[in-house]
């Protein structure tokens, strides 16, 4: 800060291994983050990819045909133990629930770097849309993944699994679309 008060700067959170088990939400990783000397410029940026079995269904060890909402994961506790976890935006609000209080502890700026769905889940759409709600209803701010480089992820392909061609008003584009016609300008200068 001592070189340049102004430039925001965005921190990423850390990939963390819980219960011997890797979260890719980095949302854990906000408790790993010193906020000391943080100003209103300091954007912090964790991804969000819960529950990874039906974000990542069909690539690599995920089997497809979960389902959103409804999808039930088995989850370890800090501790260890085993709970049953029934996927729901209620419970996507439970998950971002460090982060809100992150954000409310520090007065920090919240912005999600990274979320998605493979563009073929069931209840895909369903899922964005309620993310999108929920950090919207936090005032954060969020980048979707990804914008033209993987099909997987691709909000302007439909549901046909062989086609890579655009589809005009692919329902997870207008999702996207729709929402980002309210953002508002983030970090306005002084």
């Amino acid at each position: 800060r001592a070189e340049d008060a102004d430039t925001p700067i965005v921190i990423e959170p850390p990939v963390v291994m819980r219960a011997g088990r890797v979260v890719f939400n980095r949302i854990a990783g906000l408790a790993y983050l010193s906020t000391d000397g943080a100003d209103a410029r300091v954007v912090y940026s964790p991804h969000f990819y819960e529950p990874h079995s039906f974000t990542h269904q069909g690539l690599k060890i995920n089997p497809p045909g979960v389902t959103y909402p409804g999808c039930v994961t088995t989850e370890r506790d800090a501790d260890g133990a085993s709970r049953q976890v029934t996927w729901n935006r209620e419970q996507l609000a439970r998950t971002l629930a460090p982060a809100v209080e992150f954000a409310r502890r520090h007065h920090a700026v919240i912005f999600i770097g990274e979320f998605s769905a493979h563009r073929l889940a069931p209840g895909g759409d369903d899922y964005i849309r309620d993310l999108v709600a929920l950090f919207e209803a936090n005032g954060w701010s969020w980048a979707y993944h990804s914008f033209r480089e993987a099909s997987v992820w691709d909000s302007e392909f439909g549901p046909d699994p062989t086609s890579r061609a655009p589809v005009p008003a692919a329902p997870r584009r207008e999702i996207l679309r729709s929402a980002m016609a309210g953002n508002r300008v983030f970090l306005q200068q002084q």
